[in-house]
Parts: structure tokens; sequence; C-alpha cells
């Protein structure tokens, strides 16, 4: 019982679950008729399927005001989100532990967190998502295609793309001199005088609070060699953020606009998940030669089966804790730490301008007690994926390759994270091929090997990618917090993504960039709620349908892609331009694809 046995999760739906789990895991088996029958875990998918039929009105709320929302009636999946998930699973699974386990993986896969902390709103949207009858999806021609189909409907309207020069600070208008009366002198000296939670209290939300009194957001500075300086129109420009409520609001807003204004509400409760490194691997062969499918395998501790107790005298059942050992960054090896080493030392800097002041923690999910988290084979979370075994185009264009990715939590040689408000993680440089990062890489391909021995022999080439940050926790904080929304307490500044809806999926990352494009419209509650008016509708109803979709013969399979698979190389610009002001010093690096389509 404590060691993990591979559950294959097939496509097909509830059905095909229940009938799996009865076979596997000795559930009741489903109902002749296509009903729940004497399945359990048929009837918690129906359950979880009624729970999250409401989430569209949930997230919709996001860029609704709060005066307006409040006035409607709490949906099932709004009081989830604020509950844990450990309540549901130990009420419609008693009894059967193995079940409750397998539906807590679904439930929460891409996040170390055990259903004891995490809310249960995430929990159902990941368990119908998993039940999708058709299976997951994956883009033809990789995630590159769906890149350069977005560059071009970008650049046709004249817009600009900056990559490799990440943004290194908001910028901000110059504040007016404004009379103010002496209850708002008293109320800002409160703000200051009580720290940023206070400040983040008293600042106004885009939830329908006034933001008059707060700065406009006007553009970006880079993070170049020059400090480039990005403007957008001082009045009715807006700059959506996909980094994350805690990068942009405690490392991109100056220090300084910060302390007076405040962070939206609620972020200084809310924790940032542990960060991720992803490990590139080069295989020698095709997805057939090497018997991989496009399936991920995960490992997840955070699922691990619960100890269930039976009391001799009342036969009363006691329920364990599902995942006990490995919610939260905790389902690896922990090592002491030598003395002196991890302690409450105040630190200014954790990684980033503009961060809180907080202790450093190299504790067991965050607490105190000095241990350190490292990678341990076998038992720690990890996903492995094929990208290439997913796209049918690839065994074309790249003929007897195969591409695996690995994701593993980072490890605190290479993250440090601190108690402060909101809770954060700091990431530390660290050379490829170094000891730490290198120790690393070197178990986690073993334990890619132990699990797919065929596998042996056939690796080419190896990268490391990360640490990188993945947002934040999908505790119930997250979906409490009012001022987690699309718009902002600043004039012009949004936030997208997936923190808005659920984190690490590429729908839910779709869902947040349209919240935050509607909020960007400016579409009010009587457009979204009475008159069914959003940037969806105004798009079907005055732009003309693309070209695209199944070709115009039915026996024909093939599509018509935005962007055809043979991509030939694009030269840089930048190059194109040195090259043309003078050739010195021999021949220009080339730039084009490099067939990184993982």
């Amino acid at each position: 019982a404590d060691e993990g046995s591979p559950f294959v999760l097939r496509a097909g739906g509830a059905g095909t679950l229940a009938r799996d789990a009865s076979m596997h895991l000795g559930d009741g088996w489903p109902g002749e008729d296509g009903g729940a029958g004497n399945s359990t875990a048929a009837v918690y998918a129906n359950a979880c399927d009624s729970v999250n039929a409401a989430a569209s009105e949930y997230y919709l709320s996001k860029i609704l005001p709060e005066s307006a929302y409040s006035l409607r009636a709490k949906t099932s999946y709004q009081e989830s989100s604020v509950r844990y998930a450990s309540g549901f699973l130990d009420k419609f699974l008693p009894f059967n532990a193995h079940v409750r386990s397998l539906l807590a993986g679904m439930g929460m896969k891409d996040e170390n967190i055990s259903p004891g902390r995490c809310s249960m709103a995430p929990h159902v949207s990941n368990v119908c998502a998993a039940l999708c009858p058709e299976g997951m999806s994956y883009p033809v021609g990789g995630p590159r295609a769906l890149c350069k189909a977005l560059e071009g409907a970008i650049l046709q309207c004249g817009g600009r793309i900056v990559t490799g020069a990440p943004v290194k600070e908001l910028i901000f208008e110059e504040e007016k001199k404004k009379k103010k009366d002496g209850k708002g002198k008293k109320a800002k000296q409160s703000a200051k005088k009580e720290g940023d939670d206070a400040a983040a209290t008293a600042s106004a939300d885009a939830s329908g609070s006034d933001t008059a009194d707060k700065p406009r957001v006007v553009g970006v500075i880079l993070h170049d060699s020059k400090n480039t300086a990005i403007k957008i129109h001082p009045s009715s420009g807006a700059i959506v953020s996909h980094v994350g409520f805690i990068p942009t609001f405690v490392h991109l807003v100056p220090n300084d606009v910060r302390n007076v204004h405040g962070v939206p509400r609620g972020l200084p409760a809310l924790s940032e998940r542990r960060p991720l490194v992803q490990i590139l691997v080069g295989l020698k062969g095709t997805a057939d030669e090497l018997s991989v499918t496009g399936a991920d395998f995960y490992r997840l501790p955070n699922a691990r089966i619960a100890t269930d107790e039976v009391d001799e005298v009342t036969g009363q059942v006691k329920m364990g804790e599902i995942g006990s050992d490995g919610g939260g960054g905790n389902g690896g090896n922990e090592e002491e730490t030598k003395e002196g080493e991890g302690g409450d030392n105040d630190i200014d800097d954790t990684g980033g301008p503009g961060q809180h002041r907080g202790k450093r923690s190299h504790s067991k999910g965050g607490g105190g007690g000095g241990r350190r988290y490292k990678f341990d084979r076998g038992v720690s979370w990890m996903k492995i994926a094929f990208p290439s075994a997913k796209d049918p185009s690839w065994e074309e264009r790249h003929p007897g390759m195969t591409t695996c990715v690995i994701t593993v939590e980072a490890e605190d040689d290479l993250v440090t994270m601190f108690d402060s408000k909101p809770r954060v993680y700091s990431i530390h440089p660290h050379k490829a091929g170094g000891g730490d990062a290198a120790r690393m890489v070197d178990k986690v391909m073993r334990d890619l090997t132990e699990n797919f021995p065929q596998l042996e022999g056939k690796v080419e080439c190896i990268g490391l990618r990360g640490p990188y940050r993945t947002g934040l926790s999908h505790g119930p904080e997250r979906y409490a917090a009012k001022g987690v929304r699309a718009d902002s307490p600043y004039p012009g500044l949004y936030v997208g993504g997936s923190e808005l809806t659920v984190g690490d999926s590429y729908s839910a990352s779709m869902v947040g960039s349209w919240l935050a494009a509607n909020a960007v419209c400016g579409y009010s509650f009587l457009d979204h709620l009475y008159l069914e008016k959003n940037v969806t509708t105004d798009l079907e109803q005055f732009l003309d349908e693309p070209a695209g979709g199944m070709s115009d013969e039915e026996d024909d399979e093939e599509y018509v892609l935005a962007v055809p698979y043979k991509l030939k190389d694009v030269p840089d610009p930048v190059m194109m331009a040195e090259d043309e002001g003078g050739k010195k010093g021999g021949e220009k690096g080339k730039s084009g694809v490099t067939g990184e389509d993982e």
C-alpha cells in the first residue's frame, strides 16, 4: 500500500473510470444503463460535474464589479472554492482508500499540495477536465505553431513583439499634488504605519472601488543593457501582465508606489508555489521504436493513500489523511541543515526588486524546523511527458528523434522560501552543469530510466531549464482573496493568465486571457449578464469567419493549418540590420527554428 501503483486514466469519461476503478481498485460496478450504479467513483464524478457547472459564472465575477456580483446568490462552486477538498473526498468516498487517493490525484496533479490544503474549486475542475470523453488535445505542429499564428495576427494589426528582454519595472505617472482633508491624511498615515496588510486592505481594488487617487500605469522598463522604456497612451493605454500576481505587484511595482497605494486585497495572505525545474531530454528513435506514447506520467505524493484505522471496540472507521507525507513540496527527502544554516535571518532582497522583508525558511511545507527539501528518487513529485509523441507532424519534421520533458520541484539548493506576506520564493542563480543542479539532474535521469527502462542508452542530449515560478498555490485563500481579479487598483494595469482560474492548464490560461481582454475593453456587468455581449460575441458579429478548420472534402482528413508543418528558418531582423550595416568579424550566427518544440 505504501508503494505507488500506476493507474492508467483512459479517455471515455466517468463510465470508463468507473469500470477501471471496479476492476483494479475494488470499487463497485457501474450501472448497465449508464448510471453510477454501485460505483463510488462515478457518484463522486457526477457530484463534481454538478458543482463545476457553475464554474463559468464564478470566474466571470473576476471582471464584474463586486457591488453588482454581490447581489447574486452564491453558487455551489463559489462556496466550494473556500473549502478544502479533503472534506468532500472523505464524505463521498469513506470506504475505499484507493479510490479516494485516485480521485485526489486527479483533482490536483499539477501541484504537490495535499487535499487537506487544496481548495475544492480547482479540485472539481481538474476532475471534470480529466474525465472529458474525448481525452486531451494537442496543437498540430506543437506550441510553436500557435505562437507563429499569433505573431502573424499581431504584426498585421500593427503590433510589435519584443522577446529576450523581460520587464524590469512598471512606469507610473507622476502623482499630482492634491489638497486632502484631515481624514484622508489620517487614513494614509495609518496605512503606512500598519504595513502592507493595512495598505492592501485600505487600497481601492477594481471590484467597484474608486481608483482615481491611484497613479496610472504608463509604460514598462525592460531589463536590457539600455533599460529601454516603452510607453503606452497616457489615458487609454493598458498593460496586461501574465507573469502572475506576486511578480507583478511585489517585483514590478516600484517600492515607493506600493508602500503608499498598497497591493490588491488579500494578496499578503497568499502563498507562491514552489518553483519548478524542467529537464529536456533528446532521445534517439521514434516514439514507436521507444514504446512511448503521448500520455503523461505523474507521480503524486500529495495523493499518497491514506491509512484508515478501525476502532476495535466500536468498529468505527477513522479515515487517515491523504498525502500526509507529500503536500506542498514535502514529498521528497529532507536533509537536516547544518548548524547556523537556514536560520530565521531577516533578508531584504528575496530575488527581485521591491520584495518584502521576510524570514528565510528551509522548512517542510514552509514552517520552521530547519529541514531542506531534496529530490528523492521514487518518492518526490514528478511529471514525465513526451511532447513529440503527441504531435502527428513531428516525425515528418524531425525523423528518428523523440523529445522528453521531465518536470520536478526545485530543491532548496536552487530556491529559498521566505515567510513574508505574501510568502515567496527566491531563485538562486546557478551554472549549467554546476554541482547542485548536476546532482539533481542525475537523480532525475535515473528515476526516468527506472520508470521507462526501454530508454536506457537512448539519451542523445540533456538540457536544464529553470527554476521558474509557477504562480499562486491552490489553497482556499487564493479563491477567497477579493483582489485576485483581472483589473487592479492601478488604472491601466491588468492581470491575465491561469492565476485567475486554475493553474498549469492551457485552457485555464486561455480563459484568464479572455477575462483580461474583456476587462481591458470595458464591458459592463449589464453586457455580460443581460445582453450576453463580450469580446467573443463581438468578434463573431463583426469579423468574417477565418479560413481554416476541416477541408471542404468530407473524405479528406487533412486540416487547413494556420501555420504549415515545415517552417523555413526566419532570420533575426536585428542580425539582418547588423549584416546590412557592414559584415565585420566573419560570418554572423544563424537564427531560426531550432527544433525545441517542447
